[in-house]
C-alpha cells in the first residue's frame, strides 16, 4: 500500500522494504543492507558508488561509467528540463524548489536534488558564489514561501516575484535589476 514514507515510484514504506529484505537470501540481504546504509550515510558518494558496484557484481551486471562528454550532455538535458518546468510553474513553492537546484547547476556544474526543508541551508551555502543581491532575494523569497505555506502570506503576494526568481535561477551570476521584488 501507499505509505507516507514511500519513495516516488516505489509504493513500499521503509518498514515494508525491510520486511521484504529479511526474506532475501543472506548474500543478497547483506548487499541490501550495505546499499541502504550507503544511501542513508552522510559520508559522501564513494560509499554509495561502492555499494552500487557490489550490487552490480552480485547481479552479474557491468555498469558503464560516464565520460566527461556524456556527463556534460546529461547536465545540459537536466538543465533544460529544470528551465522548462520552472517556466511552466506559477506556484511559488514549486518555483523555488526548481530554482535552487538550477542555481547549483549553473554555479557548481553539478546536479542536485533536495527536499524542501534543505532549501534554506542550500541557499545560505551560495554565499560568495552568487552576487549578494541575488542571495538576499533568494533568502527573502524562501522566507515568504514558508510564510505563505503557513498561511501568513497570500500566494498572490509572491506571484510577481516568481518572474525575477526565474531570471535569477537561469542567470545566477548576473546582478539583475530587481525593482519591487525584495
Amino acid at each position: 500500500g501507499e505509505g507516507k514514507d514511500a519513495l516516488p515510484g516505489c509504493p513500499l514504506t521503509p518498514a515494508q522494504r525491510d520486511s521484504l529484505a529479511s526474506k532475501l537470501p543472506s548474500d543478497v540481504a547483506s548487499l541490501y543492507a550495505h546499499v541502504k546504509a550507503a544511501l542513508t550515510a552522510a559520508d559522501g558518494t564513494s560509499t554509495i558508488a561502492f555499494a552500487v558496484e557490489a550490487c552490480s557484481a552480485c547481479l552479474g551486471l557491468r555498469l558503464k561509467l560516464m565520460d566527461k562528454k556524456a556527463e556534460k550532455a546529461a547536465l545540459a538535458v537536466h538543465r533544460q528540463s529544470l528551465i522548462t518546468e520552472l517556466a511552466r510553474t506559477h506556484a511559488p513553492s514549486t518555483a523555488l524548489a526548481l530554482a535552487i537546484p538550477l542555481v547549483y547547476l549553473h554555479v557548481d556544474q553539478k546536479a542536485v536534488s533536495m527536499p524542501g526543508r534543505t532549501l534554506s541551508p542550500a541557499i545560505k551555502l551560495l554565499k560568495g558564489k552568487i552576487p549578494d543581491s541575488n542571495l538576499d532575494f533568494l533568502l527573502n523569497f524562501h522566507k515568504n514561501v514558508v510564510e505563505q505555506l503557513q498561511k501568513k502570506v497570500n500566494e498572490e503576494d509572491l506571484e510577481e516575484s516568481i518572474e525575477y526568481l526565474k531570471q535569477v535561477a537561469e542567470s545566477p551570476m548576473l546582478e539583475l535589476n530587481q525593482s519591487k521584488n525584495k
